[in-house]
């Protein structure tokens, strides 16, 4: 039980970090990491336009290469 709670204390310690190194607030982050409507997509259209190209390829790499 504690090494669960450990767990997800690192997750939100390691979100908590990925969202101060993008500056993306972090419902556009859990949008980019389920995106599930067109609109969601759309979103993240923006949200890739608004990022440099080198973050947003890191970015996008790191969440679907799970």
């Amino acid at each position: 039980m504690n090494q669960i709670n450990g767990a997800q204390k690192m997750m939100k310690i390691n979100n908590k970090m990925i969202d101060n190194q993008l500056r993306i607030p972090g419902k556009i982050f859990s949008i980019l990491m389920k995106p599930t409507s067109e609109e969601d997509f759309r979103r993240i259209d923006k949200i890739s336009a608004r990022l440099s190209r080198k973050t947003y390829k890191g970015l996008k790499s790191s969440l679907y290469h799970f």
